[in-house]
């Protein structure tokens, strides 16, 4: 859809009564987006894959919560970063999805649909729910950089080997993702570990972790290098795309309430014909 398309199928809309506040919605969004002019780069993925870990990694002076227990963003929410560029981008972490809430995931996968690049952040195999997300947003031609988190629990051999099977299950849906765009990252921070004592007991400690995420930064700045206008255009697809579907929502939800309108006032016209 061009922006002309998308305002013209709008005006028809609204002109039939049919409520087109969330479509008009989106596209002021995306005009307030474009006049600040930042990056925006979304991480997105399952819950417990270390996004916001990442986040304060790139950006250690940023408010980041970061919990234990899995799912603790709960909301939207954009950090200022700036590369060796000078490139203002703004990281944007969001609800991961797999919690028992669904709209979660929904709010997750707008908002990576309103960004111009996706960080899909996994820590291991690619889950179904993971693959379907995947095609989702590779049929709004999204970039997407996949970044295989808590790498330092694998061997250099065992990375290798499972970049390469992430690799061929982007492949498998279709899409197009260089090698340069699936990197291995450590975000730091803290785990859990069992430690034996010279005495043969048992106890638990908590050991930080360095983090090791230079390919990441290398993966960004490669993707953000020259004209962004190629990345402005595919982001507006992407929100023109989204302006649609909830346009065709509100058109299903105006005909079915016209057409229980039209039931209860033939039926009142039949009974009283009757």
């Amino acid at each position: 859809l061009s922006r002309g398309e998308i305002e013209e199928r709008i005006r028809e809309a609204e002109s039939s009564g049919v409520d087109v506040t969330a479509a008009q919605s989106e596209l002021r969004e995306l005009a307030a987006r474009q006049r600040h002019g930042a990056i925006e780069l979304c991480f997105f993925g399952e819950i417990s894959t270390g996004k916001s870990s990442l986040i304060k990694a790139l950006v250690p002076d940023a408010d980041v919560l970061i919990d234990v227990v899995g799912g603790s963003t709960g909301n939207v929410q954009s950090y200022r970063w700036r590369n060796e560029a000078g490139t203002e981008i703004l990281l944007t972490d969001v609800p991961g999805i797999g919690g028992v809430d669904g709209e979660l995931s929904d709010v997750a996968a707008a908002e990576a649909q309103r960004s111009h690049v996706v960080l899909f952040v996994c820590d291991g195999y690619l889950t179904r729910q993971e693959m379907r997300s995947i095609q989702a947003l590779l049929s709004f031609d999204k970039p997407l950089v996949l970044v295989l988190n808590k790498a330092d629990r694998f061997s250099a051999d065992e990375q290798a080997a499972l970049m390469e099977k992430l690799l061929e299950r982007i492949d498998a849906l279709g899409g197009e993702i260089t090698r340069d765009h699936v990197v291995a990252v450590t975000a730091g921070g803290e785990t859990e570990v069992l430690e034996q004592r010279a005495d043969g007991s048992e106890q638990t400690v908590r050991r930080s972790r360095p983090a090791d995420i230079g390919v990441l930064v290398v993966a960004i700045n490669r993707m953000l290098e020259g004209d962004a206008a190629p990345l402005d255009q595919r982001r507006e697809r992407a929100v023109f795309q989204m302006a649609a579907a909830r346009l065709a929502d509100a058109e299903a939800r105006y005909r079915k309430q016209r057409s229980e309108q039209i039931i209860r006032s033939a039926t009142r016209k039949a009974v009283v014909g009757a």
